[in-house]
């Protein structure tokens, strides 16, 4: 037996650098340049992420909550979600600023950790795999289509490079031997990459199954499944500090919608983007053909081999199952299992190499061939590769190839190539094949990644995006006054907040809470999928939410104009103050509701009348508009529009005459359901007095309030032309006093001192009145304690989603602490778990649990049952899958 070393490993590193080298210095990224990795989810959600998690150890914010961003959210389950790899501890060796390129070191090291762990398991089961066979199948684990799509999420990276270790951890299970490896590297896996671990416990689920039946003893069957189901469950208990926090945020959040009409009728889905995934790596599919065909000798092998493939690429033409798989639905990344995929189909490439052996047939037309077919093969991979770069890359930087079919067939090509080359290699074996399949493996890797690894036209323009939000850090805001964002999106950091230590209700992660974005949005800003906005809705709801600041793109509006002063100029940026100065927080004489309420201008009438103590109203609300070629659905209530002989164009019509100065308003509302909302605006056109003064709003990004501009004394005739099909339950027209909001502004102030501090917020007010609600613009938490005076409080949910604080007659000083929902429990659960695998490691124990036919029976036979209940969806979600091109479900 061929026993490898350390040096494998070495190479291994030595080859990966080599190609990070090359990729980085002809794109120009750090170290090379100043360009970057960064794109997509990384650039609106990781990268941000990484600051927080920096400052939490460096400076004065928490890993508990983060106050910066939407009004407050939970920060747990973010950092537990994107954060917690060992790897990342990384950021701290450079200082603050230099985050932006850590990130690409980061990525660099996790890519690298994938297949050195993919070597360790291989080095360890296949003992007879030629040395370039086995450095070329690690390095298709880190560098395969999955991780180099995929990376811009760095956390699904972990869950990759700890899947090898998972394994080996089970075989082990399989054998008898004892679980503590299983069990501890499980465990590891479900902190460092909760999400996509889960990924990894489904594949323990349905393959060992199939595994056991192939290979085990049936005597030893029971004993396995129980091993196994107390090893699972202890893994589990042990990393339950992050599952529970976590949990329970996602199940807060938008991300966790089910529609079983939209499973059923899913047909294949994104099917581009899922074969995207798995064309790469000619060596392994060379592998696996040469395998299937001396299947006679390989017939165990196959007969556990084919059902866990047919397992794991099924879903990729059934979306249904696909989808079952994902507990339902997902969003915009398809195939997250992908990478134990990519790891199965290594492992059939490697089965086959370890038990042949190649001999040299050193005919002149074998070299002569092998040479050629190589030579044509890594041409056309480079050839397409730069030829086409910025075509893939602007369907990848929209998150799917499918908007451009073409791509697929050059990534076939490209796949295609790669085979054909390693198969002639192998057929043809002479003393230059180890070379050209090394070579052409390698070309291909680097084709690939030159394709996948940033986005090129895009780099420049992200660093500065980057640069401006940086660089408003240096900025010194006054009392933690909020910042209104009003910026398009190529030039928006939706998590801006973190970066520049602002106060802002923008946020987007996969967790954002539910209610807060249900709250934004019938307040009239622009929210919708995961994400917050503080764009749209009007001056006084911005004013009652403390925005004090405004940071926009736009050449400035005349609104803008009237109401802030300019105060700071960046590249990109520019930074505006309201011209008041705002309270942060005001005085509520009861408490009142949102969500109830039918438009953002009932709720700022409500607001404004709470606050300012009257009965008289701040906005005049008016939805009598005339409507033309507009029809109502009875049924949902909503109305729809459709061309009239493709020639006549529907819209709204409105004539207001106004006195004094009056700013309005537009509100086009539809439904709290953020899936449905992001277009509401699209195709629609503005004209104010016969000019146009909007086109296709949707470019703007709203899709809630729209401001239409300020007027004083004069007829404003309002038209809304619509160019296409619309839905939406009401529109409404707000008119806002202007001299009312002026008046409301002066006499409503009031000083309030707010502090925060890590997972406290320390807020001084000296009240005149006794038993007056403070409303603060702060993130309703249902975990937040707090004390006056040092008493305990109870801390009021107002208005659905904000902080009231009842208050005494004189000083208040009330301090509101935070600690994560479920993390006390979660952590004393851990505990237990730690306990338990100690517990379990004592030998009398371990044998009476394995060997005891109580536990046996229930363990086996709940498998069973679970498995029988999962085949069993497959099998139906595949008939339904079928009758879905027939019959709508």
């Amino acid at each position: 037996m061929k026993k490898f070393k350390i040096k494998d490993y070495v190479l291994l590193s030595i080859i990966s650098l080599f190609i990070f080298s090359i990729i980085y210095y002809i794109k120009g990224i750090f170290p090379f340049g100043n360009n970057s990795l960064i794109w997509g989810d990384m650039h609106d959600q990781v990268l941000a992420f990484y600051f927080n998690f920096y400052d939490a150890f460096t400076g004065s914010k928490s890993l508990l909550i983060d106050f910066n961003s939407a009004g407050g959210i939970n920060f747990f389950g973010i950092l537990a979600y994107y954060i917690l790899s060992p790897v990342n501890f990384i950021l701290f060796l450079a200082p603050r600023e230099s985050i932006y390129q850590m990130t690409t070191i980061i990525i660099s090291i996790k890519i690298l950790l994938c297949s050195i762990t993919c070597m360790y398991f291989l080095k360890k089961y296949f003992k007879n795999l030629p040395s370039y066979i086995l450095t070329m199948l690690s390095l298709l684990y880190g560098f395969s289509s999955y991780g180099l799509i995929m990376y811009q999420i760095t956390s699904w990276i972990d869950a990759m490079y700890m899947f090898p270790l998972v394994v080996i951890g089970l075989k082990k299970i399989y054998d008898l031997e004892k679980p503590n490896l299983y069990i501890i590297t499980l465990a590891l896996s479900l902190i460092f990459s909760f999400y996509v671990s889960i990924m990894s416990l489904l594949f323990v689920f349905l393959i060992s199954f199939i595994y056991i039946i192939t290979y085990k003893d049936k005597k030893d069957y029971k004993k396995i499944i129980t091993v196994l189901g107390i090893s699972t469950i202890i893994s589990i208990l042990i990393a339950s500090f992050v599952i529970i926090p976590s949990y329970l945020e996602i199940n807060s959040s938008y991300r966790v919608q089910f529609d079983l009409s939209s499973l059923l009728n899913s047909k294949t889905g994104p099917l581009t983007d899922k074969l995207s995934m798995l064309l790469f790596g000619g060596i392994i599919y060379t592998g696996i053909i040469l395998l299937l065909i001396k299947f006679k000798k390989n017939l165990k092998f196959l007969m556990f081999y084919i059902p866990t493939i047919l397992v794991l690429t099924i879903p990729i033409i059934i979306e249904p199952i696909h989808k079952m798989l994902h507990f339902g639905s997902f969003a915009c990344f398809p195939y997250r299992f992908g990478y134990i995929t990519v790891f199965f189909l290594i492992l059939g490439g490697a089965y086959y190499f370890n038990q042949i052996e190649l001999k040299d047939n050193n005919k002149k037309l074998n070299k002569i061939l092998t040479i050629i077919i190589t030579v044509i093969s890594i041409l056309t991979i480079a050839f397409i590769a730069y030829k086409y770069k910025l075509r893939f890359q602007k369907s990848i930087y929209k998150l799917s190839l499918s908007k451009d079919s073409k791509l697929i067939i050059l990534l076939f090509i490209m796949f295609f190539f790669n085979f054909i080359s390693s198969l002639v290699n192998i057929i043809f074996y002479n003393k230059y094949s180890k070379h050209l399949i090394v070579l052409t493996t390698i070309i291909s890797i680097i084709s690939l990644s030159y394709i996948y690894f940033g986005i090129d036209s895009k780099n420049k323009h992200l660093l500065e995006v980057y640069d401006n939000f940086k660089e408003i850090n240096n900025y010194k805001f006054n009392d933690n006054k909020r910042v209104k964002l009003d910026v398009n999106s190529d030039n928006r950091i939706t998590n801006a907040a973190i970066i520049s230590n602002i106060y802002t209700f923008d946020h987007f992660t996969s967790l954002t809470n539910k209610n807060t974005i249900e709250t934004l949005k019938k307040l009239g800003y622009t929210s919708y999928w995961v994400k917050t906005s503080s764009k749209g809705s009007n001056l006084f709801i911005d004013s009652v939410l403390g925005n004090q600041y405004l940071i926009t793109d736009y050449s400035v509006k005349d609104d803008y104009k009237n109401n802030y002063e300019l105060i700071h100029n960046y590249s990109l940026l520019d930074l505006y103050k309201l011209k008041y100065n705002l309270s942060y927080g005001y005085l509520l004489n009861y408490n009142d509701t949102v969500l109830d309420k039918d438009s953002s201008f009932d709720i700022s009438n409500s607001l404004y009348k709470n606050i300012n103590n009257t009965k008289d109203d701040l906005f005049i609300i008016d939805s009598d508009f005339t409507l033309d070629n507009i029809k109502k659905n009875k049924e949902s209530d909503t109305y729809s529009y459709s061309k009239i002989d493709d020639k006549l164009y529907a819209y709204f019509i409105k004539d207001i005459d106004i006195k004094d100065t009056k700013t309005l308003y537009l509100e086009l509302y539809r439904s709290l359901d953020n899936g449905k909302d992001q277009f509401s605006y699209k195709n629609l056109n503005i004209y104010i007095n016969d000019k146009l003064y909007i086109q296709d709003a949707y470019n703007l990004e709203y899709n809630n309030v729209i401001n239409l501009g300020t007027y004083t004394n004069q007829n404003v005739n309002i038209k809304i032309e619509l160019e296409s099909d619309v839905y939406f339950n009401n529109i409404n027209l707000g008119i806002m006093d202007n001299n009312k909001y002026n008046n409301f502004i002066k006499k409503n102030y009031i000083d309030t001192k707010v502090t925060y501090n890590k997972n406290k917020i320390n807020i001084k007010y000296n009240s005149k009145d006794k038993d007056k609600i403070l409303f603060l613009p702060i993130n309703y938490q249902k975990e937040f304690k707090a004390t006056n005076n040092g008493k305990n409080i109870e801390i009021l949910k107002v208005y659905d989603n904000f902080v009231g604080v009842k208050l005494n007659k004189g000083d208040n000083d009330i301090n509101i602490t935070y600690i994560s929902s479920g993390l006390n429990k979660a952590i004393i659960i851990s505990i237990i778990g730690i306990l338990l695998l100690i517990i379990f490691n004592y030998k009398n124990i371990y044998e009476f649990i394995m060997n005891n036919k109580i536990i046996n029976n229930v363990l086996y036979y709940g498998y069973i049952l679970g498995y029988i209940g999962f085949i069993l969806a497959y099998i139906i979600l595949t008939v339904v899958f079928i009758l879905s091109y027939f019959h709508y479900f």
